[in-house]
């Protein structure tokens, strides 16, 4: 059973590619070299490959700030379930909201994405219920003082 079907290769060095290339000759797949970053960001969220090597040298940083985030080292910082929940957030906007081609993106199943889209937003609506209760409870206790 092959590794994979389609094995795409990149690397901000040439020979370096080279090398990644002659490592995988014998596979029975295609490979092709990816010509520049955007190119590798366009093949790793459209799910166009089963399989890609790349170079990391000079490609972490570029990685980090390609997810939007304002501060990309906070990344490492937060758990998985954050990290995931804004991954498929990237996905869905650059599929345009549609949410088949999202779930076939992130290989999962469109009813996990329903399912997990929907926690999310049970999960915002706890986080704001909680937020007013507790500002509620902060104003009853200032209220409470003012008038003892």
């Amino acid at each position: 059973m092959p590794l994979a079907n389609k094995i795409f290769v990149y690397s901000d060095h040439g020979e370096a590619a080279g090398q990644l290339e002659d490592c995988i000759r014998g596979f029975p797949c295609q490979v092709d070299r990816v010509k520049d970053f955007d190119q590798l960001r366009g093949f790793i969220e459209g799910g166009l490959a089963d399989f890609i090597l790349i170079d990391v040298r000079g490609v972490r940083d570029r990685f980090l700030q390609a997810t939007g985030e304002d501060e990309p080292e906070n990344l490492l910082t937060l758990p998985l379930a954050e990290i995931e929940k804004r991954h498929i957030f990237r996905v869905l906007s650059s599929t345009g909201g549609n949410k088949t081609r999202a779930a076939k993106i992130l290989g999962i199943d469109t009813k996990t994405l329903y399912n997990k889209l929907k926690s999310y937003q049970v999960g915002m609506i706890r986080s704001r219920n909680k937020a007013a209760n507790t500002a509620a409870a902060a104003q009853s206790v200032g209220e409470a003082k003012t008038n003892s």
